[in-house]
């Protein structure tokens, strides 16, 4: 119980307030695309009015240990879901027991990721991360013939690992 409860204290904990409130930004100057640098005309082209779209780098670790500290809390508590909501099979035993296993694996970086001083090595860390998992486990899940996915629940998964690699390759 108390693994659980440091699980989910870790999740609400990595939810930046200041990314649900709206940002005032002082527009004093017009500008206008071509007079400005390639980086500021493509920043200026993704920024909403009230604050940006892209995450910073910093905002993007909390993304992914948000993410994958629910992943791991469900992989600890309800293993044989993550079978069932996914595909048309039943877990067995075993099938539990390295659903579990994996969660022991991912606390650690949970905790490294969100502890690290250096933002730049934390970034690289979870975007390797989520390219991995993505590969290794949804998409390959739909490119596989011998597995079937049930859908349309495993389009959250492939949807949240895409959303994740796009974020951090464009993470500033």
């Amino acid at each position: 119980m108390k693994l659980f409860s440091a699980l989910l204290c870790m999740a609400v904990v990595t939810i930046d307030g200041k990314a649900f409130r709206p940002s005032v930004r002082s527009t004093t100057s017009v500008q206008t695309f071509g007079t400005e640098s390639s980086e500021a005309s493509l920043k200026s082209v993704l920024t909403l009015r009230g604050g940006g779209i892209i995450p910073t780098k910093e905002r993007y670790v909390k993304m992914v240990t948000a993410a994958f500290g629910l992943y791991a809390l469900q992989f600890i508590v309800t293993p044989a879901k993550i079978v069932t909501d996914h595909f048309d099979a039943q877990p067995d035993k075993m099938m539990e027991f390295w659903i579990r296993g994996h969660a022991a694996t991912m606390i650690p970086l949970l905790y490294v990721l969100f502890q690290t001083s250096s933002t730049e090595l934390a970034h690289k860390a979870a975007l390797t991360w989520v390219l991995g998992i993505g590969i290794l486990y949804p998409w390959n899940a739909k490119i596989n013939g011998d597995l079937k996915p049930k859908y349309p629940m495993h389009y959250f998964p492939e949807l949240l690992m895409a959303v994740l690699s796009v974020a951090g390759f464009l993470a500033n």
